[in-house]
């Protein structure tokens, strides 16, 4: 079986990009909903943004994140985010957390 680096530099149509942090301000949400989750104030994300644009269609901002060290992921994790996107509320610290078990997470 052939191990895989999960760099950069393995993804060539990849360029990373970060986008500054907002927390949303829609009103859609009701009242009486689950308050807006943001993450500590002191929380670095341990993943990348990387922008992919397929052939046909607008770029895609993906974070990816995979396992500390030279173990190979035990699997792969898609993460969908919510309405407000993946810059916001704890959705990079969610998928940093299945990184740190073990899984490779875009």
């Amino acid at each position: 079986q052939t191990q895989r680096s999960w760099g950069a530099a393995t993804l060539p149509r990849l360029r990373t990009r970060m986008a500054s942090v907002s927390e949303p301000t829609a009103t859609c949400c009701p009242e009486d909903s689950e308050p807006y989750l943001a993450p500590p104030a002191n929380y670095t994300p341990k993943g990348q943004v990387h922008v992919v644009t397929p052939a046909a269609g607008a770029p895609m901002r993906l974070y990816v994140v995979g396992p500390e060290g030279a173990a190979p992921p035990k699997a792969g994790v898609i993460v969908a985010h919510d309405i407000f996107g993946g810059d916001s509320g704890r959705h990079k610290q969610l998928c940093d957390t299945f990184a740190a078990a073990g899984y490779l997470v875009v």
